[in-house]
C-alpha cells in the first residue's frame, strides 16, 4: 500500500474522520486508488472525491463505495461534464469553491 495513504487511513480510523480524495488527470493514480479505497473503506466514515476528468466509471465506481462525489467550476469546463454532473444523486454531490 501507498505509504501516505496509509497514515491517512490510520488517522482517519483512529480519530473518526472523513477522507478527502483529489484525482487529477494527467497522473496515473487511479487503477490503485479503487484498490486501495476498496481494501480501507472501513477505516472511514465518509469519503469525497473530486476527480479530473470526472466519467461515469469514476462516478459509478466512488457511488459504489459509498463516496461522496465533488465537483467544482474546473470540473464543468467540459459541456458534456453537465450531464454527468446531472447523473450524481443529489444527496452524494459536494460542490467545491476556492471562493473565501
Amino acid at each position: 500500500m501507498n505509504f501516505s495513504f496509509d497514515s491517512n487511513f490510520d488517522l482517519a480510523e483512529e480519530f473518526d474522520l472523513s477522507m478527502y480524495f483529489v484525482l487529477e488527470e494527467g497522473r496515473d493514480n487511479y487503477s490503485n486508488f479503487i484498490e486501495i479505497v476498496k481494501s480501507n473503506r472501513n477505516r472511514f466514515k465518509h469519503g469525497v472525491v473530486f476527480a479530473y476528468p470526472l466519467d461515469n466509471e469514476t462516478i459509478k465506481e466512488c457511488l459504489d463505495l459509498d463516496l461522496y462525489i465533488g465537483v467544482t467550476a474546473y470540473a464543468l469546463r467540459k459541456p458534456d461534464n453537465a450531464e454527468l454532473v446531472a447523473s450524481i444523486p443529489m444527496e452524494k454531490l459536494v460542490i467545491g469553491t476556492n471562493s473565501p
